[in-house]
Formats: C-alpha cells, sequence, structure tokens
C-alpha cells in the first residue's frame, strides 16, 4: 500500500522570536534537534525521504536520514514554505515585526497581490501547491514529506474542500475562496500544526 505523510518540521529559530533575515537561513533549536530525534525514534523504515529547499526542514529528517540510510532521499523545490512577505522586509526584524506584516497580508485577502522580490502571490503558491500534490499521487511504498505550517495547511484545503482543482477554471474568485477558506482555518487556529506533527494523506490523495 501506498502511504504518504507530510511532517512539520522541528521547533526553528523563527518559532522562538529570532531575529530573522531569509526563510532559508532559519534552522532548528537545541529543542527542536531533540524533536527530530524523538520523531526518528516513532517513524517506520521509509521508501522515500522527501524535504523541501529549506535547511530546517532538512536538520529535522536528519536523523530519521541516519537511522534509515537506505531510504531514498529527494529534494522537492516545490514543498518550501509560503513566502507572501518579500524576505528584504525580514531583515533585521523581530517576530513581533515580522507578525504585523503578515497582519497586514492576511487582511488585504489578495490572492494576486505579489510583495515583491522572492515573495510570490497566494495564486502562484495554490498553483505550487497543486503541483506537489499531483506529485505526491504518484509515489510509492512509504513516503515522509518534511515540509512547513503554510504548506501543510494549503494541501490539506485542497484535498479537503477543493477537490475538483484541476478541472475547475482558474479564476481569480476560485483563487480568493480557496484563500478564505485558507485564512479561515489559519487565523481560527481551526488547523493549527505543531512542530514535528504528522498528518498521513493517502486516503485525501485518493480522492483528487
Amino acid at each position: 500500500m501506498n502511504r504518504v505523510f507530510l511532517i512539520r518540521h522541528a521547533e526553528s529559530d523563527s518559532n522562538i522570536g529570532t531575529v530573522l533575515e531569509h526563510q532559508n537561513s532559519i534552522k532548528i533549536t537545541p529543542a527542536g534537534k531533540k524533536q527530530a530525534e524523538e520523531l526518528a525514534e516513532i517513524l517506520e523504515k521509509p521508501d522515500k525521504i522527501i524535504c523541501s529547499r529549506y535547511i530546517r526542514t532538512i536538520e529535522t529528517a536528519e536523523p530519521l536520514i541516519n537511522k534509515f540510510s537506505d531510504a531514498e532521499i529527494n529534494l522537492w523545490v516545490d514543498t518550501h514554505e509560503f513566502q507572501p512577505i518579500n524576505p528584504e522586509r525580514y531583515q533585521n526584524i523581530t517576530t513581533e515585526e515580522r507578525d504585523s506584516l503578515h497582519r497586514k497580508y492576511w487582511q488585504n485577502i489578495d490572492p494576486l497581490y505579489n510583495d515583491g522580490g522572492e515573495a510570490e502571490s497566494f495564486k502562484d503558491f495554490t498553483i505550487r501547491v497543486n503541483l506537489a500534490i499531483l506529485k505526491m499521487k504518484q509515489l510509492q511504498g512509504l513516503n515522509y514529506i518534511f515540509t512547513h505550517g503554510h504548506f501543510i495547511r494549503c494541501v490539506i484545503t485542497l484535498l479537503s474542500y477543493f477537490k475538483d482543482y484541476n478541472s475547475l477554471d482558474k479564476t481569480t474568485d476560485l483563487y480568493l475562496k480557496i484563500m478564505e477558506k485558507f485564512e479561515e482555518t489559519y487565523l481560527s487556529g481551526e488547523l493549527k500544526i505543531k512542530n514535528t506533527e504528522i498528518f498521513e494523506l493517502t486516503e485525501l490523495l485518493k480522492g483528487y
């Protein structure tokens, strides 16, 4: 049986309020390393271990990679975290200041808005997540994908509420509906995702 699991990265510097510069420079904390080690102890031997391009997912997967050195290791660049804000605006600001930027972004609720630089619009993010889902449907055996909170939320939003996404007209209104549902589960805390939390997608993927 083919099985797919998404796993959020362990506690990172950004989770505890450390000053940020760029998403890819964020590493896991000492507590996060302990979480990663504990995670490796409980997971079964996988056929494939997949990480995003951000270092905190690779560090989280490292104990599992070391434990099962014969598992296939892949880097999927389309599973990295959503970047709604231009990373240049993150330089030398606190988590509180970063959160203020994100609150303004979500208040605007515009799926086409792009903040510039390496930022992406919510529409582009959704397209990227959909491509990753289609790749997940082709996986064989037991697969662990180490990724990020917003990425997991968007995957579950599409699989749970927009199963016919690939047959729909890709209008701005469609992306607005997806963004509103995503925001609803995110801001309400309905889909609160803890560090190293595991989500099995096996059944959800079958209906997509």
